[in-house]
């Protein structure tokens, strides 16, 4: 008896795989705007602040420091909610107060950068500021432009 092999015709074309599309790239962040806690003992100069700063695209929360219930306050914020950047002022609010606004805020700020204004300038604070990263010190008067600048420039380096 013989056997007989038949081979079947392969049936057309087979279908093509299907394509994968190549992927895009990740899209780019959306940046959002910059967080500030911004420290200002005088009502009528936090307020202007404030606004000029919401204006150029920053989103501001105003603190008036009162001694009565510092630093507990600062902390509460700070443990309330996070910011890029606090900015400490002696703006109406007696200097002695900065530097430990800034050595609480590098302690409790959760890598918030810090941005002191003032205009008394003591050479030994400022050289000693300028050893912390993501710290600036502006003189006041200040220019909006370069806060504002500053500030962004320090919230994306977190």
């Amino acid at each position: 008896m013989a056997a007989m092999i038949f081979k079947f015709p392969k049936g057309g074309k087979q279908p093509a795989p299907p394509q994968i599309p190549a992927r895009d790239e990740k899209p780019a962040a959306v940046a959002r705007p910059p967080k500030v806690l911004l420290i200002v003992g005088q009502d009528d100069m936090r307020e202007a602040l404030a606004e000029v700063l919401a204006a150029s695209g920053i989103k501001v929360t105003p603190h008036k420091l009162d001694p009565r219930y510092y630093p507990a306050e600062l902390l509460g914020l700070l443990e309330k909610d996070r910011f890029d950047v606090v900015i400490p002022t002696n703006l109406g609010i007696p200097f002695v107060y900065v530097p430990d606004l800034v050595s609480l805020t590098q302690k409790f700020g959760r890598g918030a950068g810090v941005v002191v204004i003032s205009g008394w300038i003591q050479d030994d604070f400022v050289a000693d500021l300028a050893k912390f990263p993501r710290t600036a010190f502006l003189e006041a008067p200040v220019k909006i432009e370069e806060l504002a600048s500053k500030i962004r420039e320090l919230a994306e380096r977190r």
